[in-house]
């Protein structure tokens, strides 16, 4: 062995040591599937949002069918044609009695993050009071500012507590993000933000109102909508009836036509649109019933044509661009009776022609990869050269 191959990496003239794909960063990638067109629907998001409609749409199907890596893709590709922020927000781990505040609380605003909420309250403060400052000569400047951003963000509520950002103490502008956020504030921090409540107990429209306004605030700061995806929504399948409704009156709110601000882009685990979570309301729920059929993109295996294109692309992305693969492809050929191209190599195709037999009804990406990735480190563990059809599980 030597520097350059002492590692699964080196061997196979690889860039990684597995063939997993990671949505977050290996977004750009997306092997060409026969039902699923990323540039067509991220041409689709581009008209709503070019005619001030925020595209809501939701991404189903089977547990590892490429739903988020759909989303990221098509986020990705949607970036690249109009001015958005996107934000990743994963669900988090819900209990019976969770409400719409967890996932707004530890989801929502947790994934937004403080520096870009807290940034563009306090940045939208500064720009309206160096507005009326211009504007005005004389009076109380600090009066016409919260009435200003009252207006501006839909609320006296919101429009006090920002007008505080300006020239804010640090600690103020701790207690406006945790106020924001929804987590529980003090009597003294909230007489600090001229508030008389925290939002621990706010209507579920309320807060689903302020992600608008976060998305509204954006748009008014720099141009960009905000789109939010909103990814791993089956873990809602554990909310009980008891607090469901909680999430059915905010998504009324985020996914009514008046909504239009933010732009959401759902992922949720599902064998079939009867099966979603109960939140969701069925057919006539505040989901699906504010979502045309052309919205509901149903993310499926991939179809037995498209399997050896996906092995193949997949090989090629995570190749080492600088390995000469032509000359590790030869050699390996002359080490086993199966034929190797460059094609799939580090896989034979007798290799690659098992691997597709072995996943039986369970062509998933993700099934592809693991079982990619398990069959390289067989292949690499016996010094082979390739890997082979005896490697495949």
């Amino acid at each position: 062995m030597n520097e350059t191959t002492d590692t699964i990496v080196g061997w196979f003239g690889l860039s990684r040591p597995n063939f997993i794909l990671d949505p977050a960063v290996d977004f750009a990638f997306f092997a060409p599937r026969s039902n699923i067109n990323v540039v067509a629907m991220a041409e689709d998001l581009q008209v709503s949002l070019v005619t001030q409609l925020p595209p809501k749409k939701l991404f189903w199907g089977l547990y590892g069918g490429g739903k988020t890596h759909t989303l990221f893709a098509v986020a990705g590709k949607l970036k690249e044609m109009v001015p958005v922020h996107v934000a990743y927000v994963e669900c988090p781990n819900v209990a019976k009695k969770s409400t719409f505040l967890d996932l707004y609380k530890d989801g929502i605003m947790s994934s937004l993050g403080r520096r870009f909420v807290l940034g563009s309250f306090r940045d939208i403060a500064h720009q309206t009071f160096r507005e009326i400052s211009a504007a005005r000569s004389g009076g109380d400047d600090n009066e016409a500012l919260v009435q200003a951003l009252s207006g501006l963000l839909e609320s006296e509520e919101l429009g006090r507590a920002a007008s505080c950002l300006v020239m804010a103490r640090p600690e103020r502008e701790d207690n406006f993000w945790r106020y924001i956020t929804g987590v529980p504030v003090s009597a003294k921090e909230l007489a600090d933000l001229r508030l008389a409540e925290d939002l621990t107990s706010a209507q579920p429209a309320k807060l689903a109102k302020i992600v608008a306004i976060v998305g509204k605030v954006l748009l008014k700061l720099s141009g960009k909508t905000l789109c939010l995806i909103l990814d791993e929504l089956d873990r809602l399948y554990y909310v009980g009836e008891e607090t469901g409704s909680t999430f059915g009156d905010a998504f009324r709110k985020l996914f009514g036509s008046e909504q239009r601000t933010v732009a959401l882009l759902m992922g949720c685990s599902a064998e079939n649109l009867k099966s979603l979570p109960e939140v969701f309301g069925g057919e006539r729920g505040p989901v699906l019933s504010r979502l045309s059929p052309n919205d509901r993109i149903e993310i499926t295996q991939l179809d037995p044509a498209d399997v050896d294109e996906f092995i193949s692309q997949v090989v090629a992305f995570v190749r080492d661009k600088n390995a000469d693969i032509k000359a590790m492809s030869t050699r390996a050929a002359a080490s086993t009776s199966e034929k190797i191209t460059e094609r799939f190599f580090p896989f034979s195709d007798d290799a690659k022609d098992a691997l597709v037999g072995a996943l039986k009804q369970k062509m998933t990406p993700r099934e592809i990869t693991q079982r990619m990735t398990h069959a390289a480190g067989k292949a690499y563990l016996n010094r082979s050269l390739a890997i082979l059809k005896d490697h495949v599980a």
